[in-house]
């Protein structure tokens, strides 16, 4: 958090302040962002500042950047509705099935849609 400041004497400043700090014990940290990756944080030191809604997490380690399978396999709802504009069909079952076919291409997916429907 703060360079070259001993971890206890920040806690007890900033408990000074009314502000708790809590150590959090875990292997590992999971974030999904929403590009479809997921970033791993394996041995992390994790510090919960703040109590309640207010909470700050600080969290350092060894970070992988991967994407996840399951996310990359949901289309969005843009991309959903995207393909409803361009093909005229208002199914999104059927065009879920057809994105998961043409793994998420979506002009792939249009164009077999389009096909199909004539």
């Amino acid at each position: 958090m703060i360079p070259n400041l001993d971890p206890q004497t920040l806690k007890k400043t900033l408990k000074r302040f009314g502000i708790d700090v809590e150590e959090i014990r875990a292997k590992r940290v999971i974030i999904e962002l929403e590009d479809s990756k997921r970033l791993y944080i394996e041995e992390p030191q994790i510090s919960k500042i703040g109590n309640g809604n207010n909470s700050i997490f600080q969290i350092a380690g060894n970070v992988k950047e991967e994407v996840s399978e399951s996310i990359a396999e949901e289309p969005s709802q843009e991309d959903i509705d995207f393909i409803k504009q361009q093909t005229g069909i208002n199914d999104t079952e059927l065009i879920r099935k057809a994105l998961k076919e043409s793994n998420n291409d979506i002009a792939e997916t249009i164009l077999k849609l389009k096909k199909d429907s004539q």
